[in-house]
């Protein structure tokens, strides 16, 4: 099924711009040089004639099969693809897929998707599952899972759990990485915007680094 949709991007490709893709994400993957605007376009034909009728087996085969693809816009379609599946169509197993796909493959283009949407409307649906699984992930050593724990409530507004968030942040201070502390400040930022008294109090005596700083003050 997927080899149909590969040829329909193949023949879209466009050699130019995969070039100027492929050096914007620091040359970490290929591309067909496909703009959005054109691969939402082939994705939405190919979904309603192939995939609408898929099983929950079938529809995570063609996600796994997607990622496993060279060119990175194979693995937007599959974010794309499962963010049209409704709250019935999640698994409680889905968490090993969701582990799967944010330590394969990861870059900031995929994994923030990830976390803030599939992530985010799991953990919404089975609830129950918050503690245990972020309680192990939030000390994993692939960074991006780290990120992915900061960022899954990026969505969630005043449902956020503060608590949570803030012990997050509070683990996460001393750690230098880029993307961390652009993570730190993102949700800080975001969070704001339902709660910024608690944020301001939590903020008093933090020393946060530059790049987190910038974000988390920005609506405040």
């Amino acid at each position: 099924m997927i080899d149909e949709l590969i040829l329909q991007m193949h023949s879209s490709r466009n050699d130019e711009k995969a070039v100027v893709m492929k050096a914007y994400m620091k040359d970490h993957f290929d591309y067909f040089g496909i703009q959005s605007k054109k691969r939402k376009e082939i994705q939405k034909r190919f979904f309603s004639e192939n995939i609408n009728t898929s099983g929950p087996e079938q529809k995570r085969k063609f996600v796994l099969d997607l990622w496993c693809q060279p060119q990175r816009e194979c693995q937007y379609v599959a974010l794309d693809y499962i963010n049209t599946w409704s709250k019935k169509e999640y698994s409680r197993e889905d968490i090993e897929l969701i582990y799967h796909l944010i330590t394969t493959k990861s870059w900031w283009d995929t994994v923030d998707g990830l976390a803030s949407n599939f992530m985010g409307k799991y953990f919404n649906l089975f609830p129950e599952e918050i503690e245990s699984i972020i309680s192990n992930w939030r000390n994993d050593e692939d960074m991006w899972v780290r990120r992915a724990c900061l960022l899954f409530q990026l969505k969630y507004g005043k449902n956020t759990n503060k608590a949570l968030l803030y012990s997050l942040i509070d683990q996460y201070l001393p750690d230098k990485q880029f993307f961390i502390q652009k993570a730190i400040g993102w949700t800080l930022r975001q969070y704001s915007k339902f709660d910024p008294q608690s944020v301001r109090d939590y903020l008093k005596d933090k020393e946060l680094g530059s790049v987190a700083r910038r974000e988390a003050y920005k609506y405040l």
